[in-house]
């Protein structure tokens, strides 16, 4: 239908710099992706039908109109500066590469909010946009954007990046548990067996007084192996209970971050 989602969807960010992303685009990060003009327009003939809301919409086809300058190279090797906010973002398609060059186009991240003000002075910083980290902002223009909302996390870029950390971790879980419950399995078939080779020796016992201490001995040890190893299967049932447990929490974040 020619909709790819939001800008915050098709972008991944790295380094964990999603605060300093996140203020560069400015807003930027819930504009909504589509393939052209034509599609833009029915998107919005649609919304104002059902005053449903208001959206910016970016087609991807009109990105190659406007011609992207890259941050100079001997700004990028200045102390305090860290990178250009595009360095910081992978995609998954060349289009979108493209519309991230256009959103951060001039945007620079650096150590600090006392760097983003040193380096925004110059004037050869004219026409760029300094972020730090923590999403400070600071602009030739002596325009400053900084603070805390009280939640950190609340930002679509953070959201996004919150939701592909807990994926992982849900992932690794997974695989852990299901190595729990092999581990598990070879315990139990382990004590199965080693129980078997007691009840034989404790039999072998019983039927005869020839090596009748030899015998008893080794059914002792056998028992001790096979609570041994019921104590070990214990064990894992319990961390396999734990690693299941942690996999639904991290899945109910997954849905609350989705939401």
């Amino acid at each position: 239908d020619g909709l790819f989602g939001t800008v915050a969807d098709l972008l991944r960010i790295e380094g964990g710099m999603a605060a300093a992303v996140e203020a560069a685009l400015a807003g930027a990060a819930e504009y909504v992706v589509v393939r052209d003009v034509a599609t833009a327009m029915k998107a919005m003939d649609h919304l104002a039908a059902g005053a449903a809301g208001r959206a910016t919409f970016v087609p991807i086809s009109e990105i190659s109109k406007f011609p992207v300058e890259p941050v100079p190279a001997a700004l990028l090797s200045e102390d305090g500066v860290l990178g250009a906010a595009l360095d910081f973002v992978r995609t998954d398609e060349a289009e979108h590469r493209a519309l991230a060059a256009f959103l951060l186009e001039g945007c620079v991240v650096v150590r600090d909010l006392a760097a983003a003000l040193a380096l925004s002075a110059r004037p050869e910083s004219r026409e760029l946009v300094f972020v730090t980290a923590r999403g400070e902002m600071c602009a030739a223009s002596a325009l400053l954007s900084g603070g805390r909302t009280g939640d950190e996390q609340a930002g679509l870029l953070r959201r996004v990046e919150r939701l592909e950390v807990a994926q992982r971790e849900v992932a690794a879980l997974e695989r852990s548990l299901e190595e729990a419950r092999e581990a598990e399995g070879a315990a139990s078939r382990e004590t199965e067996a080693a129980q078997s080779r007691a009840r034989g020796a404790q039999e072998e016992a019983e039927r005869g007084e020839a090596g009748l201490w030899e015998a008893k001995r080794r059914a002792t040890e056998l028992e001790l192996t096979a609570a041994s190893l019921s104590d070990r299967v214990a064990g894992l049932v319990s961390r396999r209970d734990s690693l299941a447990a942690r996999v639904a929490e991290t899945k109910g974040e997954i849905e609350g971050l989705a939401a």
